[in-house]
């Protein structure tokens, strides 16, 4: 027999959804598991389907524009012109798709945070969060008109939730919030570890004698270090290779080829390309090291709030990074690794000094572990969150916390 769900919540985002790979759909499980309805909306992609029915109480709902975000950049129209085209439309079906018994509407985001304001507002009052991932800079002219609409009525939210403690000071000042943003690490939810050897089955050919694997996910691009990663390659102990998994400009893709082929690193290193999220947890899990490096060029980067490191976490792995404050905050402060500066010289030293000293590495990984179980997972992350709904809901009754 179903159970009654106590109130609807609505999650609304800018961002494709799919059911096991992205933040708001780890927050409808955690608010489904405390008897709430939830109706996340996002924009439709092809080969996602309009409706999703991913268990009884949540809901996916993918709005189908004529201006399809798929579509965006084809033809004659300007991607800033056919960009704004579909968020207006995006913004307009929305509206019309909310349920009226919605008592609660989260937006992730800029643009889905302007829908949820109109909405809350009309025809009654709804308690409305902004769940601010990404800190937009006044500087980028072409994000300028968000910016503004951010600054003008995110002071109106009922409650602003940051990924980064930085970043909720700053956003706090320029929104001029009477208190300050809840903080809600990007962390994935508690999972068993993904223990394998695949990373090692991959460099097993030829005569390299590879001990140990490096792991490096994310975005390819000069913010992230990745050419300075491949360069340290060079240096570290030849026992060890690396492997790459992610997306980023083609270009750079090829920069970064030519650079391993210069260095002659090409028998130990691995490009994975982009992958699926489940697959990734495989190959994470067979790992040894991971990395997490990052230029300071804005205020994205240097009050920098990765996945990785916590996916890293999960699964037991220490962790070099770059001297960013969550990273130094979560790596030296629990004991998990080392910061270094995003020099090739210093990253190989860090990656030498964990890997070629057993003992030092097997510590590091299993406090990388336990810090996860305890406090790194989104599980106990976002808890307060889930609280803060049902208090204003008014509902009693302790938080539903998944058990490991």
């Amino acid at each position: 027999m179903a159970r009654a769900m106590k109130s609807k919540i609505c999650i609304l985002t800018d961002r494709a959804v799919r059911y096991d790979t992205i933040r708001e759909v780890h927050l409808a499980h955690l608010l489904a598991e405390n008897d709430f309805a939830i109706d996340i909306f996002g924009p439709w992609f092809e080969g996602l389907s309009e409706v999703e029915q991913i268990s009884h109480a949540i809901r996916i709902k993918r709005i189908r524009t004529v201006t399809s975000a798929g579509k965006r950049g084809k033809g004659r129209i300007p991607e800033r012109i056919l960009g704004g085209l579909f968020l207006v439309e995006f913004a307009l079906k929305v509206l019309l798709s909310i349920s009226p018994d919605c008592e609660i509407i989260i937006a992730c985001n800029p643009v889905p945070f302007l829908v949820a304001w109109l909405y809350s507002r009309v025809p009654r009052r709804r308690r409305l969060v902004y769940y601010s991932r990404e800190f937009i800079q006044q500087s980028e002219e072409r994000r300028s008109i968000v910016k503004k609409l951010e600054t003008v009525l995110g002071h109106q939210a009922d409650l602003v939730v940051v990924p980064e403690r930085n970043r909720g000071e700053l956003i706090m000042n320029e929104l001029g919030l009477a208190n300050a943003p809840m903080i809600v690490l990007n962390c994935p939810l508690l999972e068993p570890q993904h223990c394998s050897d695949l990373l090692k089955s991959v460099f097993a050919v030829d005569d390299t004698a590879i001990e140990h694997v490096v792991i490096y996910q994310g975005a390819l691009g000069p913010a992230t270090c990745v050419k300075e990663m491949i360069e340290a390659l060079s240096l570290w102990d030849r026992s060890i290779a690396l492997a790459i998994f992610g997306h980023g400009e083609a270009a750079f893709g090829q920069e970064l080829r030519t650079v391993a082929q210069r260095l002659g690193v090409e028998g130990r290193l691995h490009w994975g390309g982009r992958v699926s999220n489940e697959e990734l947890k495989n190959y994470t899990g067979s790992a040894d090291l991971g990395l997490v490096f990052y230029q300071d060029m804005n205020l994205n980067t240097k009050y920098c709030a990765p996945n990785k490191l916590f996916e890293y976490m999960r699964e037991g792995l220490p962790v070099v990074g770059s001297e960013n404050p969550l990273l130094k905050e979560v790596i030296e402060g629990e004991g998990i690794g080392l910061c270094v500066p995003p020099e090739p010289s210093a990253i190989a030293g860090a990656v030498n000094k964990i890997l070629l000293d057993p003992d030092l590495k097997m510590k590091m990984g299993q406090r990388s572990r336990r810090a996860f179980l305890t406090k790194y997972n989104y599980n106990a992350q976002a808890s307060p969150l889930v609280e803060w709904c049902l208090k204003v809901t008014h509902e009693s009754g302790s938080i539903t916390v998944a058990k490991q």
